[in-house]
């Protein structure tokens, strides 16, 4: 003899257990896409905090100093600025031997801080020892940083 045992099931599900899964996957899906505007756009948040005029490059210049030696034909250039604005800068300083008319007569490009970007408050040095050709009719030693 052999029994066997079968188990009818007359439960059907109701309309919670159809509904309830859906309802789990729009609020998932609602709270993503709101999650996404709420904390995606930084970048654009913080331009909106920050005026426009902070995105333009502005260095402030600490000190600058020069040295004149015309017995060897030696300049030396020493100085140091900030990056007052928002963004990282890079670039180059230019160095100008001027006359009493403002026409150069001698000049040179070194990069500013090796080469490598500067950011905002970031203190860049040089010191910078240059044999130039002749002083004479020197008058004026002008620095000029250049954004890049």
């Amino acid at each position: 003899m052999r029994l066997s045992y079968r188990t009818i099931s007359t439960h059907r599900p109701n309309v919670t257990t159809r509904v309830l899964p859906l309802f789990f996957c729009i609020v998932f899906l609602a709270v993503t896409i709101l999650a996404g505007s709420v904390y995606g756009d930084d970048e654009k948040k913080n331009r909106e905090l920050i005026p426009e005029t902070a995105y333009l490059p502005s260095i402030t210049v600490y000190s600058l100093e020069a040295e004149v030696y015309p017995g060897n034909n030696i300049l030396r250039v020493k100085g140091s600025f900030t990056n007052s604005s928002q963004i990282a800068m890079k670039g180059y300083i230019t160095i100008y031997i001027l006359n009493s008319n403002g026409e150069v007569l001698y000049s040179t490009e070194i990069p500013a801080n090796s080469g490598r970007p500067f950011y905002n408050g970031e203190l860049v040095e040089f010191d910078e020892t240059l044999s130039v050709p002749t002083f004479r009719d020197a008058a004026i030693v002008h620095v000029d940083f250049t954004r890049e």
